[in-house]
């Protein structure tokens, strides 16, 4: 799911379950996601983790140095060049990772997986 369907299943959530009469446009709620992602991401950066009970928690990990060959064309048969000239260092970094709670895990437990299907060309377009 991307942004635009999670802001139209949020908007079809609140106006169901709405008894004020009274809904909130899906810009409020745009700009209300947008605004607890952004939060999350400050967390994230400033503390090295996030936890949402009953969702799972997104930690800061570290990733080692290590060291990589470049890629380069081969013909068929042909083994990858291995020498010094093609070596690449990746220095070590920071990245983002998720680690399911006990409830989200439980519930994907038993499904099967599903390949992703091939974005379309407007979703293409928007990243």
């Amino acid at each position: 799911m991307s942004k635009g369907p999670l802001i139209e299943a949020v908007f079809k959530q609140h106006s169901l379950a709405n008894k004020t009469g009274k809904t909130i446009s899906k810009a409020a709620i745009g700009r209300i996601v947008d605004s607890v992602f952004e939060q999350v991401g400050k967390q994230i950066v400033g503390k090295g983790y996030f936890r949402y009970p009953g969702f799972g928690s997104f930690l800061i990990k570290d990733r080692s140095a290590r060291t990589m060959y470049k890629a380069l064309p081969r013909t068929k048969g042909q083994t990858m060049d291995r020498s010094e000239a093609n070596k690449i260092t990746v220095p070590a970094r920071g990245v983002v990772g998720f680690k399911p709670a006990p409830p989200l895990k439980e519930s994907v437990k038993d499904l099967k997986r599903v390949k992703r299907a091939k974005a379309s060309k407007k979703e293409q377009e928007i990243v």
